[in-house]
């Protein structure tokens, strides 16, 4: 992986460990404020939350990498721009919702469990994911070079590859309870990121 791809990767935990931290530190003032289960739990869950805030948004800003290829100033890299800030926008507005809801309340950690989720979370998510990231993604692809175009569908390619070949590995592997029952977000997650290093390893070595 070349120098500025292992920085747009590192940068992106950065970002994600920013949002978690984020919830953490809205939940834990939150289920203060309301005197739900400890105190002492519930503290130490802001405490985390804020340095985490503080640190990782400080780390986020101070290493943030040129996301237009070098192209700060021309109208491709304005869109470019663009498009980064929504996505921080989006990952903000999941944490405000998630922090309004009442399933934050109950359980800290509800947003990396299968517990059921209220209508109040759950349908905003959805419709972000339904009608914001589709027009950014064709937005994004729009506006990017045939290289990087090139690389993005070699990452689709690989990450399809993968679920194709496990998913019907791991619904059989359940059937003869050789594996326990497929669980569609991990291989989402896991496609997912196996997309995005594909994407990332394509852009170093062309």
């Amino acid at each position: 992986m070349g120098r500025y791809s292992a920085h747009i990767a590192g940068w992106s935990l950065l970002l994600s460990g920013w949002i978690i931290s984020l919830i953490f530190a809205l939940v834990g003032s939150r289920r203060l404020l309301r005197g739900k289960e400890s105190v002492f739990t519930d503290a130490t869950l802001l405490v985390i939350g804020v340095i985490g805030t503080l640190v990782l948004g400080y780390l986020c800003w101070r290493w943030r990498p040129d996301f237009t290829m070098g192209e700060p100033k021309t109208p491709r890299g304005n869109r470019m721009r663009l498009v980064l800030v929504v996505v921080v926008l989006v990952g903000v507005a999941t944490a405000i919702l998630g922090y309004r809801s009442d399933a934050a309340s109950s359980d800290p950690y509800f947003l990396f469990s299968n517990s059921p989720l209220p209508v109040s979370f759950g349908l905003p998510i959805i419709l972000i994911f339904a009608m914001v990231l589709p027009p950014l993604a064709v937005f994004s692809r729009r506006n990017v070079d045939d290289f990087g175009r090139c690389a993005h569908d070699f990452g689709l390619m690989i990450g399809m590859s993968v679920f194709m070949w496990a998913a019907p590995i791991w619904w059989l592997a359940w059937r003869i309870d050789y594996a326990p029952r497929p669980d569609a977000m991990i291989l989402y997650v896991v496609t997912s990121a196996i997309a995005v290093g594909a994407t990332l390893w394509k852009r170093s070595h062309g």
